[in-house]
C-alpha cells in the first residue's frame, strides 16, 4: 500500500509563505497541492483557484491524465491575468496519485525526486522561468521505490545522502527525526511530502538471509557435535558398549537395527523441523536481539537532549547489533536499526552533512593544478597547488597567471603569517614562499638545511614546525636576506606523537592518541592536556587521514580536521593564558568524491574546503552554541 507522510518546516523568519494540501476526493486518488510564493495574496488567490478547479474534476482511472491537464490547463489559462511582478519567484507542484500511479507538474522551484535504492533523479522539469504548467511526469511507483514531493529543490537543500537515509524510515522515525534535522539545519521554510511503496513483507527471508540462517545451524551443529566428542562420557559410553554389545549375535542386531531406525526418524524430524523453522521466519533468538536493539534504540529517541543517557542506551543496541553481524546476521532489521542510529547520533552530536558533490567550486582548477589549500587576502585568493600556485584570484573572473615551483618541489603544507606571508613545506624539506611572479626558496642559517615532520604554523613573525621525529615544536625566527635563525625547542620536554599544532598566543598541540595539549610558555604549569567537555562518542583521530587543527587570536573558535570530518570547539576562556578546556559545538561531514585536502578558517562563519575538484565554500553561525549552515 503506497504510504504519503506531509512535513511541514515553517520558520518566522523566512518571507516565503507557504501552503501544502493532502485531498482524497476519491477512494484510490489521492492530490497532493504545495504552493511557495512572496505575495500572501496573491498566493491565496493561486491556492483558491487550484481547489476550486480540483473540486469540480471528473476523475478518470490510472491509465488517463486527462483530469490532470483539466486542472493545469485551467490554471495556466487563469494565470494569464497577472502580471508577471505578481507571480514571480511563485512555485507550485500538483500530484495526482491514482493507486499506484503517479502524475505530477511544477512551476519555480519546486521539484519531485525519485530514490530507488542508491540512485537519486529528479522527475520534473528544472526550468524554473515559467509561470505556467508545461509539463509533467506520468509512471508507476514501484515497490522499493520513494518520490519526496517539495516545494523547493531539496536535493540540493538536503544532499543525496539524507534523502537516501530519510527514504528508508519508518513512518513514525521519519516524521519526528526528518522534524528535527529540519529544524536544526534548515534556515528556509520547506514543505514536503513524502511518498513511499514497501516492498511486500514475506514469510520467508531473502536467499542471503536464508544464506545467514543456514550458517549459523551449520556452525552451531559441528561446534556441539566436536564438543560432545571431547566429553569423557563419550569415551565412556563408547568403551561400556564395546563389552556390551556382540556385534555376531542376530539378536542384538536386530534390536540395535530398530533403536538406530528410531533414532535416525527422530534426526530427520529435527532436522525437517529446524530447516522449517530457518525458512519460516528469523530464528528465535535472532528476533528478541533485534527486538532489545529496537527497544533501545526507542528508547534513546527520547534522551537526544540528555548526551550521557542517550550513549548508554545507543552503546548497548550497538552491542548487541556487534553480536549480531558477527554471527553473519545482516537483516533488512538490523541495517534498517543502523541507519536509525546513525542519524540520531547526528541529531544528538549535532553532526552535520555538507555535501560537495552538488556544489559548485569557487575557483575551477582542474587540468589548472592540484589544489593542496587556499590564503584569503584583501578579498583576493592564492591557490596553492602541489607543483603551482595562482595568486589574487578573484571571484567570477578569469584565473591569472600560473606560478610553478622551483626544481620540481612538491607542496605538502602551508601557513600564512599576519601580514598574509606564505610559507609552503615540500616533500624535499625545502621551504618556499611567493613573492611577486616568482615562488622563493626560504633558507636557515646555523644549521644543515631545514630539519622537519612538515606541518608548519606561523606566529608573528616566526615559524614553527613540528619535529622529524614529531615529539618537539621548533622555533625559527626571521633574519636579514629571506633566512630565518637556528631552531629552537619550544616546549620544555619532549612530547612523542605530536600531529599538528595551532598558536594563539599558546600552543595547541594534536596528538594521535585524539588528545589535545596546551602549553603557553608563560604559564608555570608546563604541558597539560586540555578537558574535552560534551565530546561525542564520534570523536577519534585517524593518523592516517590528513589532520590539522586551525586556531588563531583573531578565531573564537577551534577548527579540526580529519580526513573529511571537521569538529568545531569554543575554548572555555578568551584569554590565552586561562584555556584549560574546550567545549564542543559541532561536528561537519564533508560529502566529496574526492579526498578532502585541508580547510582554511580566515574568520568565524566562513570555511574554505579543498579538494581535488577545487575550492569550496562553506557559511555558518553559531548562536548559543548551536550552529547553523547558511545557504
Amino acid at each position: 500500500m503506497i504510504q504519503i507522510v506531509p512535513i511541514s518546516h515553517n520558520v518566522s523568519q523566512d518571507t516565503s509563505h507557504i501552503r501544502s494540501h493532502v485531498l482524497s476526493p476519491e477512494k484510490n486518488i489521492t492530490i497532493v497541492l504545495i504552493l511557495k510564493g512572496e505575495k500572501e495574496n496573491i498566493l491565496s488567490i493561486i491556492e483558491d483557484q487550484l481547489l476550486e478547479t480540483i473540486s469540480s474534476t471528473v476523475w478518470e482511472g490510472p491509465k488517463s491524465d486527462a483530469d490532470f491537464t483539466y486542472i493545469t490547463e485551467h490554471y495556466n489559462h487563469h494565470i494569464k491575468n497577472f502580471d508577471d511582478n505578481d507571480v514571480e519567484n511563485t512555485s507550485i507542484l500538483l500530484a495526482v496519485l491514482k493507486e499506484n500511479t503517479l502524475i505530477v507538474s511544477t512551476i519555480g522551484d519546486a521539484g519531485a525526486f525519485l530514490v530507488d535504492g542508491e540512485s537519486i533523479t529528479q522527475i520534473t522539469s528544472e526550468d524554473t522561468g515559467k509561470y505556467e504548467f508545461s509539463a509533467l511526469t506520468n509512471g508507476e511507483i514501484t515497490q522499493g521505490a520513494t518520490i519526496f514531493l517539495a516545494s523547493q529543490n531539496i536535493q540540493t537543500l538536503l544532499g543525496n545522502e539524507l534523502l537516501q537515509e530519510m527514504s528508508n524510515l519508518d513512518k513514525d522515525a521519519f516524521d519526528s527525526i526528518v522534524t528535527s534535522v529540519l529544524k536544526r539545519e534548515v534556515s528556509q521554510s520547506v514543505h514536503l511530502m513524502r511518498i513511499r511503496h514497501p516492498r511486500k513483507r514475506s514469510n520467508l527471508p531473502p536467499r542471503g538471509e536464508n544464506k545467514n540462517y543456514i550458517n549459523i545451524a551449520r556452525s552451531t551443529g559441528k561446534r556441539w557435535i566436536h564438543s560432545l566428542r571431547q566429553h569423557k562420557a563419550w569415551h565412556y559410553a563408547q568403551e561400556k558398549i564395546r563389552r556390551v554389545i556382540n556385534i555376531e549375535d542376530k539378536r542384538q542386531q536386530y534390536i540395535f537395527l530398530g533403536i538406530g531406525m528410531v533414532i535416525l526418524f527422530l534426526l530427520i524430524f529435527m532436522l525437517v523441523k529446524g530447516i522449517s523453522e530457518i525458512f519460516t521466519g528469523v530464528p528465535q533468538k535472532i528476533q528478541t536481539q533485534i527486538q532489545q536493539a529496537q527497544t533501545l534504540v526507542n528508547e534513546s529517541r527520547t534522551l537526544t537532549n540528555n548526551q550521557e543517557a542517550f550513549e548508554k542506551k545507543i552503546n548497548e543496541a550497538q552491542e548487541i547489533l556487534l553480536e549480531l553481524r558477527r554471527e553473519n546476521m545482516q537483516t533488512k532489521e538490523v541495517q534498517k536499526l543502523e541507519t536509525t542510529i546513525d542519524i540520531l547520533k547526528k541529531e544528538t552530536y549535532d553532526i552535520q552533512t555538507i555535501d560537495l558533490t552538488q556544489a559548485n567550486s569557487l575557483v575551477e582548477t582542474e587540468n589548472v593544478l592540484e589544489p593542496i589549500g587556499v590564503v584569503e587576502k584583501d578579498k583576493k585568493l592564492t591557490i596553492i597547488g602541489k607543483r603551482k600556485l595562482i595568486l589574487d584570484v578573484v571571484r567570477d573572473s578569469g584565473l591569472p597567471e600560473v606560478i610553478e615551483y622551483p626544481q620540481g618541489n612538491e607542496a605538502r603544507y602551508f601557513a600564512v603569517n599576519d601580514a598574509g606571508k606564505i610559507y609552503i613545506t615540500t616533500d624535499t624539506n625545502r621551504v618556499l614562499s611567493p613573492a611577486g611572479k616568482s615562488v622563493n626558496y626560504v633558507n636557515v642559517t646555523g644549521q644543515n638545511g631545514w630539519s622537519f615532520l612538515g606541518p608548519v604554523s606561523t606566529y608573528y613573525s616566526n615559524i614553527y614546525f613540528v619535529s622529524p621525529n614529531a615529539d618537539q615544536i621548533l622555533k625559527h625566527k626571521p633574519g636579514v636576506n629571506n633566512k630565518f635563525s637556528q631552531k629552537e625547542n619550544s616546549l620544555p620536554n619532549t612530547l612523542p606523537g605530536i600531529i599538528d599544532i595551532g598558536i594563539d598566543g599558546g600552543f595547541y598541540i594534536l596528538m594521535e592518541s585524539g588528545k589535545i595539549n596546551r602549553y603557553v610558555s608563560t604559564n608555570k604549569k608546563g604541558i597539560t592536556p586540555l578537558t574535552l567537555n560534551k565530546i561525542p562518542n564520534t570523536w577519534s583521530i585517524n593518523a592516517n587521514e590528513s589532520a590539522q587543527i586551525i586556531v588563531s587570536d583573531k578565531l573564537s573558535y577551534v577548527y579540526i580536521q580529519n580526513g573529511k570530518r571537521v569538529w568545531i570547539f569554543q575554548p572555555n576562556s578568551r584569554q590565552f593564558q586561562d584555556i584549560t578546556a574546550l567545549d564542543y559545538i559541532a561536528q561537519l561531514e564533508i560529502k566529496t568524491n574526492e579526498k578532502l585536502e585541508s580547510i582554511t578558517v580566515p574568520r568565524d562563519g566562513l570555511i574554505y574546503a579543498t579538494t581535488a575538484k577545487g575550492v569550496f565554500e562553506i557559511q555558518f553561525e553559531i548562536i548559543d552554541g548551536n550552529l547553523t549552515i547558511r545557504q
